[in-house]
């Protein structure tokens, strides 16, 4: 591998290490009761240069999970999680 290639790895890996800090070993949830991802119907922009999830990632399986009632059914099922 070519030393600036394996450079710009590093430095990619160490920038997603420094914003996951915080969250290594658990967090407290945001607010008792309510669910942990909510937020707007995500929004997709093009651009020259990507670096992300392909075909829409997690916000599209949110998009989805929400459109089918999973959250409904699995707290009608399994109540609230301890």
């Amino acid at each position: 591998m070519k030393r600036k290639l394996r450079r710009q790895l590093e430095r990619g890996k160490r920038k997603i290490q420094r914003q996951l800090e915080p969250f290594i070993g658990g967090a407290e949830p945001r607010s008792e009761g309510e669910p942990e991802f909510s937020g707007p119907r995500p929004t997709y922009e093009m651009a020259d240069r990507i670096e992300a999830i392909p075909y829409g990632g997690i916000g599209v399986l949110h998009d989805l999970v929400r459109q089918v009632g999973l959250p409904e059914q699995l707290d009608a099922q399994l109540g609230p999680l301890k």
